[in-house]
């Protein structure tokens, strides 16, 4: 079993994951692009949901 240092650490990396990911798809878009870019939304959101 893992301690709760460790949960917390994994939990961690994967909202940095996440982070990174929304960073990667939206770098590059303007606001009025991203808003008329519903597959980057929907990216973007997921990527939110994981995070919490």
């Amino acid at each position: 079993m893992k301690s709760r240092e460790e949960r917390s650490r994994e939990r961690l990396l994967h909202i940095s994951e996440a982070i990174d990911r929304i960073v990667t798809y939206t770098g590059d878009l303007t606001l009025e692009k991203f808003v008329k870019d519903s597959k980057c939304n929907e990216a973007v959101l997921f990527q939110l949901s994981l995070i919490g």
